[in-house]
């Protein structure tokens, strides 16, 4: 659908979409998808003459893939993502951040404000408030939420049933295009 560009940052090999020209457009997706989410905006904001630039971050779509579970940090993909941005010289960027993307884009607004046009954040979560010791043992460093998620499969087998968290049908084809980068519950990001 879109031309494949490849750049390694910091030893980790990520993905991306770069289609038009123009004020750039930071697309970065979330968990369990990657920069297909994309392929219905990046058309039409082309043809509105923006510069799209849709990243896979580590462990999702065609990106490097990790094994190592401790890689997956909300500061690793900052860095990553930073080191894209700085490699691409992309200059007043508008951030659009879903899902896990929020959080990313946030972050690198914090750190670079005097880059960051604009935010737009869809579908997220922000903390202002420490995370609960419960949530911190259940899901933080593996433990409980890697058994859940690499051993029994349940994360995938549920995001990608019948087409969830979409609320509408999928057109033909959709559905794979989501579970193709993850064909295993061992996938990183998967």
């Amino acid at each position: 659908m879109f031309e494949e560009h490849y750049e390694v940052i910091d030893g980790i090999r990520l993905h991306y979409v770069d289609e038009g020209s123009g004020p750039p457009i930071l697309l970065v997706h979330g968990q369990p998808t990657w920069s297909y989410l994309y392929r219905k905006m990046i058309q039409p904001l082309v043809a509105a003459g923006y510069r799209c630039i849709a990243p896979d971050l580590m462990g999702f779509g065609l990106s490097d893939k990790p094994i190592d579970e401790s890689a997956y940090t909300l500061r690793r993909h900052v860095e990553l993502v930073t080191g894209l941005v700085d490699h691409l010289q992309i200059q007043g960027v508008t951030i659009v951040g879903q899902d896990w993307g929020g959080p990313i884009g946030l972050r690198y607004a914090i750190d670079h404000q005097d880059n960051v046009r604009s935010l737009v954040i869809l579908n997220t979560l922000v903390r202002t408030t420490p995370v609960p010791l419960l949530f911190t043992l259940v899901f933080r460093n593996g433990g409980f939420s890697s058994f859940l998620i690499r051993k029994l499969d349940l994360f995938r087998k549920i995001a990608f049933r019948r087409g969830w968290p979409f609320r509408r049908p999928l057109e033909a084809g959709v559905l794979e295009q989501y579970r193709m980068p993850h064909p295993t519950a061992a996938s990183p990001g998967g």
